[in-house]
């Protein structure tokens, strides 16, 4: 830099001196002085390629994405064959998450470089961010081939086989990445997160420490938090479960007493307590002492939005927002898409908004029934502004807490009035929701001591459910890999939902009919099957070879699933929800609990719209009682079948509903 910084004093004119006094400049990461070098160098030679060219790498590596593009794009102009053009060109892109542009730029490198390492790379990683992972598989396996040992290459493969939910092959990449690159604490922190998800709690746990020791590292604050929020995906016993609840609770309340600071909680925490809710606690408490932790770490976290301070015009319709991403083909966008179709648009204005990337076929049919739809920026800081700016009357979550995007955008004031619908049958802890919509059939008569929110409990349930076909897809027992012998005791609920609490009922059921199988769903990740074989094979000793752990079917098998089973059992402590509406439809007896709360008593709940005295037990010896004996006699269980078949019109296209949610609105 000094050579040729003199070099430049002694002849200014000269543009060769500028472009290798900016390159040096680069080298030592002095970017934005590099950056004034080559402006230099292309005033005075408006047709050097590399000086624009390295302008644009200068701005990419200080963070100016925009004016890297600039610079790329002319020296594209002074040579449109040069792939390296095309390749940083498509880098620049990608940062500022032009996924189509990024991807047509590397296609173009590619194009001209089909050897280029970095090309499939970077286009691999480009299609993983627009959501096709497998398709991001075969141009990252393409770079590994050209390049085994590229540590970047082989963690996008690992991110991607998270995505894809191969969580045992994901964490051997970045296993595999850590050995020939220990300090990478960001393959650290996806290795954590990937192990919790697999269930390994004390390991995750371990990862997370390993960047959170680094103090000055920017993920050591979000490790801390992730290690803080770490529960059993499937807990061994209550004591496991009481034990990391207070470490919980101790680590969160450490963390508030010490400065913390988190750039990106969308991307880095993600969506905070989620297995909270299949413990069978009362979290109120808790979940308002993860809200409080986040605001202390992210101050930016709680937002208003400018309209909201004023005064509202007198004549106009009340203007409604369902904030979802889930309004799509998912439980939650069919139980809420009736709710948007049949509101009264004499009294309200409907508006649909929905993350970018969530959408589908169904979706499209939803739009089609609001007045207006909105695809909102899927980071949660830009969506807030999108939707501030739409100076909403009432803004109504049908769910918070399944992904965090809704759970982070409500923590902002963006509407006069915000509400919380059931999807997620869980309080929030969030100060800006104002009230949580549920229904008296649900709640116990302490409902209120489980809510942050004010509780608002409505006479009906608040949701509006198309009746499904009366023809479904039959499947036999042969089929599912299931005994042609012996009753089918079936718990098609996710695996996360089997609480210890539950094995006692199962014991009792299989103990009492010698001849029955208790058939339950398998765990969406294989280490999940594995934990919950060895909790039974020590609760249920004697009988647990008769517990059958079921692939999922398709969707269009479904129902006939559930047709096969003698009667449906609901696991404690969080019932079925979209499970039950389908068993009703086929006239299938299930089995549930009078739970202490709302996510324990959702189907008795559905049993007392319907106007039924169900099945309901208190006691895991009641629930086996009551299973058995309507599995076992075959008149009473033609009686329930056909009760439910004639009363089960109450649960679906309940305009009731809908005009008891507007009313409800309406207050």
């Amino acid at each position: 830099v000094e050579h040729f910084f003199e070099a430049t004093r002694l002849d200014p004119k000269s543009p060769q001196n500028y472009f290798h006094l900016g390159n040096a400049l680069l080298k030592l990461n002095r970017f934005q002085e590099a950056i004034d070098t080559y402006v230099t160098c292309t005033k005075l030679e408006k047709t050097n390629f590399g000086a624009w060219l390295n302008l644009g790498l200068s701005h990419f590596r200080n963070s100016n994405y925009e004016e890297a593009i600039l610079s790329y794009q002319k020296a594209r102009e002074l040579n449109r064959n040069a792939a390296s053009v095309w390749l940083n060109l498509g880098d620049s892109y990608l940062a500022l998450k032009d996924l189509e542009q990024a991807e047509k730029s590397y296609r173009k490198d590619l194009e001209l470089a089909p050897q280029d390492a970095d090309g499939w790379a970077n286009l691999g990683t480009a299609i993983l961010e627009k959501g096709s992972a497998n398709e991001a598989m075969d141009y990252l396996r393409k770079s590994v081939s050209l390049q085994p040992d590229a540590p970047k290459t082989r963690f996008e493969i690992a991110r991607a086989l998270h995505v894809l939910k191969r969580n045992s092959e994901a964490e051997a990449e970045y296993r595999t990445v850590l050995e020939k690159n220990p300090g990478l604490t960001i393959a650290a922190f996806n290795l954590g997160i990937v192990l919790a998800d697999q269930g390994k709690t004390s390991e995750a746990m371990q990862a997370f420490q390993s960047v959170s020791a680094i103090s000055d590292d920017p993920l050591a604050a979000c490790a801390e938090v992730r290690s803080a929020l770490l529960v059993p995906v499937i807990a061994r016993s209550q004591d496991e479960i009481q034990s990391y609840r207070e470490k919980v609770i101790s680590k969160l309340n450490e963390l508030i007493s010490k400065k913390i600071s988190i750039g990106d909680p969308q991307s880095h925490i993600g969506t905070p307590g989620f297995y909270l809710a299949y413990q069978g606690k009362n979290n109120r408490e808790l979940h308002c002492l993860i809200a409080q932790t986040l605001m202390h770490a992210v101050p930016d976290l709680v937002w208003t939005a400018p309209h909201i301070q004023k005064p509202r015009p007198n004549q106009h319709r009340i203007r409604v927002a369902f904030i979802s991403a889930h309004l799509k083909e998912h439980t939650v966008g069919r139980i809420t898409a009736g709710l948007i179709e049949h509101l009264d648009r004499t009294r309200f204005e409907v508006w649909v908004m929905r993350p970018s990337g969530s959408s589908d076929e169904f979706s499209r049919v939803i739009d089609k029934m609001a007045d207006v739809a909105v695809e909102l920026p899927d980071d949660y800081r830009l969506a807030r502004e999108v939707v501030g700016d739409k100076e909403l009357d009432i803004i109504y979550y049908p769910d918070i807490g399944m992904e965090p995007f809704t759970y982070y955008l409500a923590f902002s004031r963006l509407a006069q009035k915000q509400f919380v619908g059931w999807g997620h049958a869980e309080t929030t802890g969030i100060p800006n929701i104002d009230a949580y919509l549920s229904c008296r059939h649900f709640e116990p008569t302490n409902g209120q001591d489980y809510y942050s929110e004010k509780l608002i409990e409505l006479d009906r349930i608040n949701n509006f459910y198309d009746r499904p076909r009366d023809d479904f897809k039959t499947v036999t027992r042969s089929e599912l890999g299931l005994s042609e012998e012996g009753r089918i005791y079936l718990c098609p609920q996710s695996a996360f939902k089997y609480h210890p609490d539950f094995d006692a009922a199962l014991r009792e059921i299989l103990s009492r009919d010698q001849e029955g199988w208790v058939v339950l769903s398998e765990g969406t990740d294989p280490s999940w099957n594995e934990l919950l074989l060895t909790r039974w094979k020590e609760s249920i000793p004697n009988h647990s070879g008769r517990l059958k752990l079921l692939k999922r079917v398709e969707p269009d098998q479904f129902r006939g699933l559930i047709s096969l089973a003698d009667v449906m059992i609901d696991p404690i402590h969080f019932t079925g929800g979209h499970t039950i509406y389908m068993a009703f439809s086929v006239g299938t007896p299930v089995i549930t609990w009078d739970g202490l709360q709302m996510s324990g008593r959702m189907t008795q709940g559905l049993y007392k719209q319907m106007g039924m005295n169900g099945p309901v037990a208190q006691s895991p010896e009641e629930f086996a009682e009551l299973a058995v004996n309507i599995a076992t006699n075959a008149e009473r269980r033609r009686s329930i079948s056909a009760e439910i078949l004639e009363k089960s019109s109450a649960l679906f296209c309940d305009l009731q509903a809908v005009r008891e949610f507007e009313n409800a609105l309406m207050k």
